[in-house]
C-alpha cells in the first residue's frame, strides 16, 4: 500500500468548487479526479486536498493524498490520470510519499494570487481568469494597508458567514502588490486561509483604491471582528491557488 501525492492544476469555471457535496451530482475537482482514479485502479478510491477552493476559483498547484495498493509507476499513473480527465483539469505531477503523508494535515503555507483588470472598457479575452474593476485605482492610497494584515490576527471579519472552523486566528507571512498599467496582481502568502479570506481582502483593497473605504475599515475589522465595516467579496474568477508548501 503506497501513498500518493498529486499536484492538480484546474480551471474552475466549469466547477462547483473543489470538494464534492454528499448527495449532490454537481461536478466538482474532487469528484472527477476520484472517479479517474477509481477507474484506472478498478477500485473505488477517494482523495484529500490541501485545502477547498470555491466554485469559479482556478488553480496551477493544488495538491491531494490518496493511499492504493498498486504497481503503477508514478510516470504512468500520470498520463493514466490525464487521459481519464476533461481538459480542464491536469495532473501535473505524482510522487509516492511516506505512508504518514496528508495533504491537508501536512500544508505548511498556501500562496494564493488574484488578478485584477482596471478599466471602463470590456476586456473580453480571458475574462474567466481576472476581475474587471470599473473605477479607477491609486495605488498611493492602497499600499500602507496591506502590512496590516500581515502577522498572526483573529480574522473572523473576513471569513464567510456560516463558517464552521473552530478557530479563526490564521497567520499571513505575506502580502504584495504588482500593478502595472491597467493590471493589479496580489499575491498571499499564508499558513492557512478561511473560506473568502482573499475574496474579502480584495475586495476591501480595491475600495479602498478606490477611495470608497477608508483604510481605517481594516484595522477596525481586525479589532472587533465585524464584516460589515469591509467591502464587497471579490468574486471568485480572478483567485488562483499557486501553491501548497510543505
Amino acid at each position: 500500500m503506497n501513498t500518493y501525492k498529486l499536484t492538480i492544476q484546474y480551471e474552475g469555471t466549469n466547477y462547483q468548487g473543489w470538494q464534492k457535496q454528499n448527495g449532490s451530482h454537481a461536478p466538482t475537482i474532487q469528484g472527477f479526479v476520484e472517479s479517474a482514479l477509481s477507474d484506472l485502479l478498478q477500485k473505488e478510491t477517494t482523495i484529500t486536498g490541501a485545502g477547498r477552493t470555491d466554485s469559479g476559483v482556478h488553480a496551477l498547484a493544488q495538491a491531494a493524498s490518496f493511499r492504493a495498493e498498486t504497481k503503477i509507476t508514478p510516470e504512468s499513473l500520470l498520463r493514466a490520470l490525464n487521459v481519464r480527465l476533461p481538459e480542464d483539469i491536469a495532473i501535473t505531477d505524482v510522487q509516492i510519499m511516506p505512508d504518514s503523508f496528508h495533504a491537508q494535515k501536512d500544508a505548511r503555507g498556501k500562496h494564493y494570487r488574484y488578478y485584477v483588470y482596471e478599466g471602463k472598457i470590456p476586456r473580453t479575452v480571458g475574462r474567466q481568469y481576472f476581475y474587471q474593476f470599473t473605477y479607477p485605482l491609486k495605488e498611493s492610497l492602497l499600499r500602507p494597508v496591506l502590512p496590516l494584515l500581515e502577522g498572526t490576527h483573529d480574522f473572523s471579519a473576513f471569513c464567510a458567514s456560516g463558517s464552521d472552523v473552530l478557530t479563526k486566528e490564521r497567520t499571513i507571512y505575506k502580502i504584495t502588490l504588482t500593478h502595472h498599467d491597467k493590471w493589479w496582481i496580489f499575491d498571499f502568502y499564508g499558513a492557512g486561509f478561511l473560506r473568502n479570506m482573499v475574496r474579502i481582502m480584495v475586495g476591501s483593497f480595491l475600495e479602498i483604491a478606490a477611495g470608497t473605504l477608508s483604510p481605517e475599515a481594516i484595522t477596525l475589522a481586525l479589532a472587533t471582528g465585524r464584516r460589515d465595516v469591509l467591502g464587497r467579496t471579490a468574486p471568485p474568477h480572478g483567485l488562483w491557488l499557486m501553491e501548497v508548501y510543505y
